[in-house]
């Protein structure tokens, strides 16, 4: 049972939704498993910004709304920590997941936090500022998180090596950067 799970989770990795089928008939697979297994192709495809091919494969197995719901979250998740906040609102939109559900959500906290840290440190300002506000994370919180503040310096530095005052502004309203940050920044920028 175990390995027949695991060669279903391959094919359905693969999109082989035909093949996948083939495994569950030919081994008598439970529907415990089937439903395991599923759940880790959705989230192998969410987590690679794929968000057709999951929605394709939860369509083709019937898997339960509990299931789903916690494969969405794995792929925001994911998809948070890099910074893909576009790929982000797709699941959430495509699988009806709650933002408020997530907004209280302890982990798709930090993966936010974590995303607004990547997006600033490429000076990715928009981003940041969407993840930010999407999933209600405080300017308090940002001020007082060392990594944060770090990243805001790093991206204030990017924007100003661009000659991007503009951008570099922003990031220090928007986000909170303490005066100190500013000024190391502006010595390193210049």
């Amino acid at each position: 049972q175990e390995a027949a799970k695991e060669g279903i989770i391959f094919r359905l990795g693969r999109c082989d939704i035909v093949s996948a089928k083939e495994i569950i008939d030919k081994f008598g697979v439970s529907e415990e498993r089937v439903q395991e297994a599923v759940k880790e192709g959705i989230i192998y495809w969410l987590n690679n910004s794929y968000i057709d091919r999951a929605k394709a494969i939860r369509d083709e197995f019937g898997v339960s709304e509990e299931r789903v719901q916690e494969a969405a979250k794995e792929g925001i998740i994911s998809c948070l920590v890099r910074g893909e906040i576009v790929s982000a609102k797709e699941i959430i939109d495509g699988f009806g997941v709650s933002v408020d559900l997530l907004k209280s959500d302890e982990r798709v906290q930090e993966a936010a936090v974590e995303g607004i840290i990547s997006c600033l440190v490429r000076g990715e300002i928009v981003s940041a500022k969407e993840i930010r506000e999407e999933f209600g994370v405080s300017v308090d919180l940002l001020k007082s998180d060392e990594r944060v503040q770090e990243a805001a310096k790093e991206g204030i530095i990017f924007r100003l090596g661009r000659c991007d005052i503009v951008s570099a502004k922003e990031i220090i309203d928007k986000f909170g950067v303490s005066e100190e940050r500013v000024q190391e920044a502006v010595k390193e920028g210049i």
